[in-house]
């Protein structure tokens, strides 16, 4: 089992937190926050740019079921799966 910081906050606040920075993070390419939220943020985001990568159905699904909005899956999808292929 891999290990996380639990940044002092309960299960369900603190992957809702992650989830709604990493959705930031992909539709404004910068977001600004603490050293230990950035470290456990760069971990998401890196996966979501891994299944922006892969482009297949199953990787559209899982990545759906993270981040949030529209905007954010068409641009993690287009604009940064075709920059970091």
């Amino acid at each position: 089992m891999t290990k996380f910081r639990k940044l002092n906050r309960p299960t369900g606040h603190r992957m809702s937190m992650l989830r709604t920075m990493v959705s930031q993070l992909v539709k404004h390419e910068r977001i600004e926050t603490t050293v230990a939220k950035a470290k456990e943020i760069r971990r998401e985001a890196d996966k979501m740019v891994q299944l922006g990568k892969d482009g297949s159905l199953c990787a559209v699904r899982r990545a759906a079921a993270f981040v949030r909005g529209d905007d954010v899956m068409h641009k993690l999808f287009t604009e940064l799966a075709y920059r970091y292929k």
